[in-house]
């Protein structure tokens, strides 16, 4: 991991440099085999809504490219942007104030009677647009989120477990805002 400093001019149309952001050429003299996941962490004085517009741009063939799959929140409040890539390269994170007005997500916690959260629910978010249905687990807390989903898209949000039964079912969501906030509720044991 090689700091280096990019220059605004270096970046895609759109895109802006993060004050603070880590940037780095990364090599390695061993042996891999692609694909490859790179994440870089995002400084705490970075805000969420910020957070929610970074990219992982690599660079390939001398120009950067948006390579984003997903951004990740771990329990201790760590956060950090990953992207998937075929080599080891630079990497720059960057945001993209245009992706913001196209992509939304929703989240949630489940819990039970006593409002304590509840781990590894499986929570399904259908895309009745596309018919694309992405899907996640519940942390350790009960909370789930899934991000890059279109605005204007209709969903279907549905926790699934084989021990537990919820309320609701499902919800049915006409996704507008920036997020959406989606809450089950642990009613019974067993399907």
């Amino acid at each position: 991991f090689a700091p280096i400093a990019p220059n605004q001019n270096d970046l895609p149309q759109g895109y802006t440099l993060c004050p603070n952001c880590p940037a780095y050429d990364i090599t390695t003299t061993a042996a891999y085999t692609p694909p490859i996941t790179v994440c870089l962490g995002v400084p705490a004085a970075v805000s969420q809504p910020l957070f929610l517009q970074m990219r992982l741009l690599h660079g390939e063939n001398g120009v950067l490219v948006d390579r984003t799959t997903n951004r990740i929140t771990d329990g201790n409040g760590q956060r950090s942007v990953c992207g998937v890539v075929s080599s080891l390269s630079p990497f720059v994170l960057a945001s993209n104030v245009a992706a913001t007005a196209a992509n939304s997500s929703i989240a949630g916690r489940i819990t039970d009677s006593n409002n304590s959260g509840i781990a590894r629910i499986t929570i399904t978010v259908l895309d009745t647009f596309t018919g694309i249905t992405r899907s996640t687990t519940t942390n350790s807390f009960g909370f789930y989120k899934v991000d890059e989903l279109a605005t204007t898209h209709f969903y279907v949000v549905t926790a699934r477990s084989k021990k537990f039964t919820f309320a609701p079912e499902s919800y049915y969501i006409n996704l507008f805002d920036e997020q959406t906030e989606t809450h089950f509720t642990v009613i019974g044991e067993g399907n």
